[in-house]
C-alpha cells in the first residue's frame, strides 16, 4: 500500500511538471523586472542638483513677490517696465528649473536602464535553472525510466531514496518559477515608472517651449511699450486709458457655457468664482477655465438630448429627434442621475444632457458647463460642497476639484496630464490636453493684462 501511494505521488509530481515545462513552451515566458533598490550613482551630482532646484525655487518665489507688489502699485510706466521684467527674470528661471528636473529625470532613466539590463540577465540565469531543473526531472520521464527505477533499487528505501530526489528536483522547479516570478514583477514596476518618467520629460520639454514663448512675449511687450512712450511717462499716460479701456472689454466679454442653465457669464465673473475655487483646491483659474472653453466648445457640438428610459439609458435629441440607445450609462450613471435631478427638483426626463458622439462611440450624459457624468458628479461635489451641475458656479468649483484629484497643479506638465484624464484618455499627452493648454496660455494673458491694467 505504502508501495502504490509513493507511485501515486511520483506520478503527480511528473504530470504537473511535465504540464508545466509544455506551458513555458507554449507561452515563452519573457518575463522583465526591476530592482527594488535603484542605482545610487553620482551621489554628489544629485546632492548638488536638489541644492540648486531649491535655490531656483526660493528666486522664483522673490520673484513672485515683486510682481506681487509691483501690480499692486498704480499704473506708470516704471511700474510696467518694472512688471515686465520681473516676469521674464521669473520665466527665465522657471526654464532654468525645468532644465534641473529634466537632468534628474535623465539619470533616473539612465538607473532604471541599466536596472533593467541587471534584471534581463538575472531572469536569463533564472530560466536557464529552470530549464536546467525540468531535464533533470525528465531524466525520470516515462514509464520504463519508473520501472527502470523501481528495478534498480535494491531495497524499498532505495526507492524512496529516489522518490525524494524527485521531490527535491520538484522544489527546485517551484523556487526557479517563484524567483521569476519575482523578478517579472519588479521589471514591470521599473518599466512603467521608466515609462511615467520619460513621459514627464516630453511634457517638461513642452513646458520649457511654452515658457521661452512667455518670455519672448513678454520682451516684444517691453520693446513696444519703451518705444512708443520713448520712456515718457506723459506718453505712457495718455496710452493708459485705452489699455483700461481694453481691460473693461476682456472683463466684460461673455464667458459661453454648454449645457448650462447659464448660457454666459461675463469673464470677470467666471474668473473671480476660479480664484475662489483655487483657494480651495490650488488650480489656477487659467487652467480651469480652459477645461470649461474646451467643454463649452464639446457641448454645442453634441447637441442636447433627454433621456426617455431610466431602465435602459436611452433618449433622443431634442432639436433634431435622433433616438440614441446610449445616451447615458444604465449601470454607472441613471441612478445618480436620478438623484441629482430630484435634489433640484428637476425632471429627469426633462432635464438637458447631452448627447453621445457617434463617431467617439461610447455613452452622452454629460451635465452642465463642466460636462460632468452623472457618477463622477455625485463623487465630486459633496467635496466641495456644491449640488448644481447646470450652474456656472457649482461647475466652475467642481471643475477644479476634480482636476486638482487628478493631479493637477500649476505646472504646465501635470496640467496637460491632467487635462488627458479629464477626457478621459489617460496618458502624459492627448489632443485634448494639448488644446486646453494652448487655451491656458491666451486666458492667462487675458488675466494678466486685468491684473496690470484693470481698474
Amino acid at each position: 500500500m505504502l508501495y502504490l501511494k509513493s507511485m501515486n505521488k511520483v506520478k503527480f509530481f511528473k504530470s504537473s511538471l511535465v504540464f508545466l515545462f509544455a506551458f513555458l513552451l507554449v507561452f515563452g515566458i519573457a518575463f522583465k523586472s526591476p530592482n527594488t533598490s535603484y542605482a545610487e550613482t553620482k551621489e554628489e551630482e544629485r546632492a548638488r542638483l536638489q541644492l540648486e532646484l531649491a535655490e531656483l525655487e526660493r528666486q522664483i518665489a522673490e520673484q513672485e513677490k515683486i510682481i506681487s507688489t509691483t501690480q499692486a502699485k498704480s499704473a506708470s510706466l516704471s511700474k510696467d517696465i518694472s512688471l515686465l521684467q520681473a516676469q521674464i527674470n521669473k520665466k527665465q528661471l522657471e526654464i532654468k528649473k525645468i532644465d534641473g528636473n529634466i537632468s534628474v529625470l535623465s539619470e533616473q532613466i539612465s538607473n532604471k536602464n541599466a536596472e533593467l539590463n541587471t534584471l534581463n540577465n538575472n531572469l536569463n540565469k533564472q530560466k536557464l535553472a529552470l530549464s536546467n531543473s525540468l531535464r533533470n526531472m525528465n531524466s525520470f520521464d516515462g514509464v520504463n525510466s519508473m520501472v527502470n527505477l523501481i528495478l534498480g533499487s535494491r531495497t524499498i528505501s532505495d526507492f524512496f531514496q529516489d522518490a525524494d530526489k524527485i521531490i527535491t528536483l520538484q522544489d527546485a522547479v517551484n523556487k526557479n518559477l517563484e524567483a521569476i516570478r519575482n523578478t517579472t514583477n519588479q521589471v514591470n514596476q521599473v518599466k512603467a515608472s521608466l515609462e511615467d518618467n520619460k513621459d514627464t520629460q516630453i511634457a517638461l520639454k513642452s513646458e520649457q517651449k511654452a515658457e521661452q514663448q512667455k518670455i519672448d512675449a513678454n520682451k516684444a511687450q517691453k520693446n513696444t511699450l519703451l518705444k512708443e512712450t520713448k520712456g515718457q511717462e506723459a506718453l505712457y499716460q495718455k496710452q493708459l486709458a485705452e489699455k483700461r479701456a481694453k481691460a473693461a472689454q476682456i472683463r466684460a466679454a461673455l464667458f459661453d457655457f454648454a449645457g448650462g442653465a447659464t448660457k454666459a457669464i461675463p469673464f470677470g465673473d467666471a474668473l473671480a468664482l476660479a480664484e475662489q475655487a483655487q483657494a480651495k483646491t490650488g488650480v489656477p483659474p487659467a487652467f480651469v477655465l480652459a477645461i470649461l472653453t474646451q467643454e463649452s466648445a464639446l457641448g454645442a457640438n453634441v447637441g442636447k438630448c433627454y433621456l426617455s428610459d431610466l431602465t435602459s439609458g436611452a433618449g433622443y435629441n431634442i432639436n433634431t429627434q435622433a433616438k440614441y440607445t446610449n445616451v447615458m450609462k444604465a449601470s454607472r450613471d441613471v441612478q445618480p442621475f436620478i438623484k441629482i435631478t430630484e435634489s433640484l427638483g428637476l425632471d429627469p426626463l426633462k432635464t438637458v444632457v447631452s448627447c453621445p458622439i457617434p463617431s467617439a462611440g461610447g455613452y452622452g450624459g454629460a451635465m452642465g458647463p463642466a460636462q460632468f457624468i452623472a457618477s463622477t458628479w455625485q463623487e465630486v461635489a459633496p467635496q466641495i460642497g456644491v449640488s448644481n451641475p447646470w450652474n456656472a458656479k457649482d461647475a466652475i468649483f467642481a471643475s477644479s476639484k476634480y482636476l486638482a484629484n487628478i493631479g493637477a497643479t500649476n505646472t504646465y506638465a501635470s496640467q496637460l496630464k491632467a487635462a488627458c484624464r479629464y477626457y478621459g484618455t489617460g496618458g502624459v499627452t492627448c489632443s485634448y490636453g494639448r488644446s486646453v493648454m494652448s487655451k491656458v496660455a491666451g486666458i492667462q494673458e487675458d488675466i494678466d493684462y486685468l491684473k496690470q491694467y484693470g481698474e
